[in-house]
């Protein structure tokens, strides 16, 4: 799992941005920062290469301004649930409570059934597979397969609580 401050310290080791594709030669497409024209690094100027440089490019930006966004997100949500679980337990007004414990009854839901849809599979094993270039892109995306089911079994071994 990803952890959003890591992330954002990483971008802010990183040369500061804005950064932009310029054409090196025929050949390679260099990533520079603006407006010192600093060359961060380079890549073919055609095809991968290219949108891979435009992706790279894009991303000294695109990357803290999500993370700030999901971060401050993350806050308010968290804000509001506890507004709700407060109107829910101490509330004199029962319509009131009935709409804040069926507000937090529907978020509970969204939430259990956003969790089940992430992987489960650690990032470090799924980045294992992605670099088993002896496999064909079939035979990783079955071993991907087969260590995601290994791993939501274990979650609901987990969850089941014990006899």
């Amino acid at each position: 799992m990803r952890n959003a401050a890591e992330d954002l310290a990483m971008c802010e080791a990183a040369t500061p941005g804005p950064w932009k594709t310029s054409q090196h030669d025929q050949y390679s497409l260099d990533i520079v920062s603006v407006p010192e024209q600093e060359v961060i690094c380079w890549t073919d100027s055609f095809g991968q290469g290219a949108r891979d440089g435009h992706f790279i490019a894009e991303s000294r930006e695109a990357l803290p301004h999500w993370i700030r966004r999901a971060v401050a997100a993350e806050d308010r949500e968290k804000k509001l649930i506890e507004a709700l679980r407060l109107i829910a337990e101490e509330s004199e007004d029962l319509g009131s409570v009935d709409c804040a414990r069926e507000t937090l009854r529907a978020y509970d839901e969204v939430k259990a059934e956003s969790e089940d849809n992430m992987p489960t599979t650690p990032e470090p094993i799924r980045e294992w597979i992605r670099q088993q270039t002896d496999l064909s892109p079939a035979e990783r995306d079955e071993l991907a397969a087969d260590m995601e089911g290994y791993f939501k079994q274990r979650k609901e071994r987990i969850r089941q609580p014990s006899e």
